[in-house]
């Protein structure tokens, strides 16, 4: 798990399972949309990239999470280049998540 400065304060983020459930869920795509991701970014989508990410990490540590999707979107605002660090832990942790693969059926 790798820690972001963002919104004053140094939070954790990562783009385990969960981070990408939540983020396909804001963002309303499918996983096949997600390996094209990098071609057709939104202000809406990174923000929500960088949410998810935060949310989850957050979870995770049995923290609360107390900012939104607006919060994340001023953080940005005040410091933009959050958006490439964050860029970069997602690459860095993509590769992890494609690579695994869900169970053949009847698999115990």
């Amino acid at each position: 798990m790798e820690k972001l400065f963002i919104g004053g304060s140094e939070r954790p983020i990562e783009y385990g399972w969960n981070g990408i459930r939540i983020f396909c869920r804001l963002a309303g795509i499918t996983l096949a949309d997600l390996t094209k991701l990098g071609d057709d970014l939104t202000p809406d989508n990174i923000t929500m990239l960088i949410y998810a990410g935060l949310k989850h990490a957050t979870e995770r540590e049995k923290q609360p999470v107390d900012f939104s999707v607006d919060d994340v979107g001023d953080w940005i605002n005040d410091d933009i280049t959050v958006i490439s660090r964050v860029m970069q832990i997602f690459k860095q942790q993509m590769p992890q998540i494609k690579n695994q693969q869900a169970p053949a059926e009847g698999a115990k």
